[in-house]
């Protein structure tokens, strides 16, 4: 068995899932759980944004990127229905 990928989770993603009913905060840490595992729904994003992938938590996208130690930063998370807009705004933050 693989050691555990660690997880950090930006401060707009803490406070993002902090509001969410507690189901969809529930999926939320299923979701990062699976992702220090290296399991959930990841696909990476692709054109402009090669080098993120996208965690799928329910109804909620979150992107984060391998740093070069190996963990995985995540750092933007929305809606579904946001998600293809927002990306837009991701291609300039990072």
């Amino acid at each position: 068995m693989s050691s555990p990928i660690k997880v950090r989770i930006e401060e707009q993603v803490r406070l993002f899932s902090g509001r969410l009913h507690p189901e969809q905060r529930w999926a939320v840490k299923a979701a990062l759980r699976g992702l220090e595992r290296g399991r959930g729904d990841i696909q990476p994003l692709d054109e402009d944004l090669t080098g993120y992938d996208r965690l799928w938590a329910g109804r909620y996208r979150m992107v984060f990127r391998y740093d070069q130690d190996g963990s995985a930063r995540v750092f933007f998370m929305r809606a579904d229905d946001w998600f293809m807009i927002c990306c837009e705004t991701i291609r300039g933050c990072c």
